[in-house]
């Protein structure tokens, strides 16, 4: 195989499957019956609210578990859904490797209105947008729209990590001889984790748009003649890991399930209606 793929091994991840115990149902003792009539002595109910008071606080959304909540991160980053989604990003990648140089030739240089995905898939723009998100909702009481902040801030940290081990482990030689870190797309990655967070969160409606824009992102790489087609299919896999990652506490709205097909199999992505 040829050098510049050794490098899909890094995000082949061991399955660690961790099963909690069962915990039998605690049994209620029996209380005898009292023949007291005394009202004192019969048992009182729990004035209103304080069930209300025991609830579970909801999470911090301050900038100091922010360094907590990576190191969790990280931990659960190896795990059979980064291993799904690193095999398919990586079988695709591999599948429109052969036509990498002749779809950029029809594409560089061709700018239009694909300038902006540069400025728009930039680190910095999306840490900035991050913040600001962050920012928001911390000053309007919003613990939603922080909390939002938050992921989004750990998806591209997290997408930057996978990122750079990538680029200095494969060093793939960009389409315009610029340099030698093509592998992968680290825009299409970036814009994938921010999108993969906003489906997490908001939900199906505003996902279609995030994904939109990274899809955008990525595809403006190309005209750009800065990437190959194979290094954003796969860097959009990379920022779908981090996303999913930082983002395990919420519901799936995607499913990637594995098919049996005559001659071969593949991979079908489901979306589940809620």
């Amino acid at each position: 195989m040829n050098a510049r793929w050794t490098g899909l091994a890094v995000l082949m991840f061991s399955c660690l499957v961790r099963t909690p115990p069962l915990n039998a149902a605690p049994q209620e003792s029996p209380v005898p019956a009292s023949s007291s009539t005394d009202p004192a002595e019969a048992p009182q109910a729990p004035p209103a609210g304080a069930e209300s008071a025991t609830l579970t606080p909801q999470p911090s959304t301050g900038l100091r578990t922010l360094v907590r909540d990576l190191a969790n991160d990280f931990k659960h980053l190896p795990s059979r859904q980064s291993l799904w989604i690193a095999a398919g990003g990586g079988a695709a990648a591999l599948a429109v490797h052969p036509a990498d140089h002749s779809f950029n030739a029809k594409l560089a240089n061709d700018h239009g209105v694909f300038k902006a995905g540069a400025v728009i898939g930039n680190t910095a723009t999306l840490i900035g947008a991050s913040f600001a998100t962050w920012g928001v909702g911390r000053a309007v009481g919003n613990h939603e729209v922080s909390h939002v902040g938050l992921d989004l801030l750990r998806a591209i940290i997290e997408s930057e990590a996978m990122l750079q081990t990538l680029k200095y482990t494969v060093r793939r030689e960009r389409p315009d001889h610029s340099s030698g870190y093509a592998f992968p797309s680290g825009h299409a990655a970036d814009t994938f984790a921010v999108a993969t967070v906003i489906e997490r969160h908001p939900g199906f409606r505003w996902s279609l748009p995030a994904y939109a824009v990274a899809s955008y992102v990525a595809m403006s790489r190309l005209h750009e003649n800065v990437h190959y087609l194979s290094d954003v299919v796969f860097g959009a896999a990379v920022g779908t890991i981090a996303g999913r990652t930082v983002t395990r506490h919420g519901a799936s709205n995607f499913v990637l399930v594995p098919i049996a097909m005559p001659r071969g199999g593949g991979l079908a992505l489901l979306y589940r209606l809620r």
